[in-house]
């Protein structure tokens, strides 16, 4: 049996005037422990809010940099099938619209993370 004080009722801290809700067990609980006496310090708390917080942060940057390399190869595919002999000119006449719109979303997609990322970098 652990010594962690945990409200089981209430999986929520107050960080910098933000709510957070953690779904906490005894394993979890045990790796924020980081001197191993079976309590769970203010400081120990505030350093696993930090790293939780730095993980989804991670997730987020990881899923967007996906979206927008998704985003600049399926430019060059569609491109790529357009010049196909597969393609005839009256269809792509027929989708000329649709594929502009697609053209344009998928290069702002692109624009948006690169133009955020390199903003990002230089503060």
């Amino acid at each position: 049996m652990n010594n962690y004080k945990n409200d089981r009722r209430k999986n929520s801290y107050s960080y910098k005037g933000c709510e957070y809700e953690y779904p906490l067990d005894d394993k979890k609980l045990s790796a924020y422990d980081r001197n191993n006496d079976g309590n769970l310090s203010e400081r120990e708390i505030e350093l696993s809010q930090l790293l939780h917080d730095i993980e989804i942060k991670s997730k987020k940057l990881n899923a967007q940099k996906r979206m927008a390399w998704v985003s600049l190869v399926m430019i060059g595919l569609v491109t790529f099938a357009l010049f196909t002999p597969a393609v005839s000119d009256s269809r792509i006449d027929v989708l000329s619209d649709l594929l502009a719109m697609f053209y344009i979303s998928c290069a702002g997609i692109t624009g948006a993370y690169v133009g955020v990322t390199a903003w990002i970098s230089r503060k």
